[in-house]
């Protein structure tokens, strides 16, 4: 999959005409930065004010570009709190099919936004990015500029938490039995569930909003507390800054600590969820031994791990959870195509794999 990021916070600029204008840089990349679209494509560019979005504009990307500086007229009527969107005009929508979900090939962006529009006026050094989920009212994502991997979606997470609300609403067949019976119960204190290595917390706050009743724990380690945060207050867990008894929290977790959190060992777990954490074979052992004590607490919960192969070395990760008794129980694949169905693929298409993991009572 490919993602819209700025790399220059959309300002406001005035022409000689009189007429303000709002201009940013963009690129189309992987999660990584790591390539660039392979294509061309056409990009709807708009400014969208309260919920109200103005005239379409559309800039050309061409293949394999690293910038491009896009910009559109601002209305007369929007002096006040726009924000720039940047979008593909090609499929924006998950195809379910049976038990396959197909992600879009491209992921559009949502500027932050300018609270009053005057010559030189610039954005805040984020954006948020919304996905396609089977109901439009889920949570949007933000995201911050910069390199660290916590400030950025991840492939994995993204699908993980995509699947698993179409799941929640019955939207994919059984390929999922297990987890799909879990996530639709309704327990009288709802699901406890923790999220380990959470990022930005897209899978952790999609949960939170998505089931009618849970306690949801956003663990990771201190550089990804800002941005968890405010995307659990975004995705309206949270009516206060308070971090006192609420459905969605972060937490601070280590996996080379010792000992669980005391916040953490509190009561035990329906479900861990985990994405894109068995790329760094160094962090496996440690991470393998955190889903143990889990599971000693929690008294075998399952455990979701969505994973993006990107390198051999990664099969480690299945070595060391059977020796730890962890059992594959259930396993599907979300496909994340390059391009659309009618394009020609440049490249392999990407399978996001999701294993249902449980050790034996």
């Amino acid at each position: 999959m490919y993602y819209v990021r700025f790399l220059k916070p959309p300002r406001i600029e005035r022409a000689s005409s009189g007429c303000f204008f709002i201009k940013a840089v963009i690129t189309i990349t992987t999660d990584l930065g790591d390539r660039f679209y392979p294509l061309d494509t056409k990009l709807l560019v708009l400014v969208a004010a309260n919920g109200d979005s103005q005239d379409e504009e559309f800039v050309s990307w061409k293949a394999n570009t690293r910038a491009l500086p896009v910009a559109a007229r601002v209305s007369k009527t929007h002096r006040s709190d726009i924000v720039l969107v940047v979008s593909p005009t090609t499929r924006t929508k998950t195809d379910v099919r049976g038990s396959q979900l197909r992600m879009p090939p491209i992921l559009g962006a949502i500027s932050s936004t300018i609270d009053d529009v005057s010559p030189g006026a610039e954005a805040a050094k984020a954006w948020t990015r919304e996905f396609p989920f089977a109901e439009s009212s889920r949570p949007s994502i933000v995201e911050d500029f910069g390199d660290s991997m916590t400030n950025h979606v991840w492939d994995s997470s993204v699908c993980l938490a995509v699947g698993l609300e179409h799941l929640i609403r019955g939207r994919l067949d059984d390929s999922l039995p297990t987890l799909k019976q879990l996530l639709q119960s309704e327990p009288s204190n709802g699901l406890r569930i923790i999220e380990l290595g959470c990022g930005c917390g897209v899978v952790g706050v999609t949960l939170s909003c998505a089931l009618e009743k849970c306690d949801v724990i956003l663990t990771d380690l201190p550089e990804a507390e800002r941005v968890a945060w405010r995307n659990v207050r975004r995705g309206g867990a949270l009516p206060t800054h308070s971090k006192a008894n609420q459905p969605v929290r972060f937490e601070q977790l280590d996996w080379a600590a010792e000992e669980l959190p005391a916040s953490v060992k509190v009561a035990p777990f329906d479900l861990v969820v985990a994405a894109d954490v068995t790329y760094n074979t160094d962090s496996m052992s440690i991470f393998i031994a955190t889903l143990s004590k889990l599971s000693d607490l929690s008294n075998g919960m399952p455990i979701v791990i969505a994973t993006k192969t990107r390198h051999p070395s990664e099969a480690i990760f299945f070595e060391l959870m059977e020796k730890e008794e962890f059992i594959i129980k259930e396993k599907c694949t979300i496909s994340a195509p390059t391009t659309d169905e009618n394009v020609a693929e440049v490249e392999d298409p990407e399978q996001i794999d999701v294993y249902v993991f449980q050790r034996p009572r």
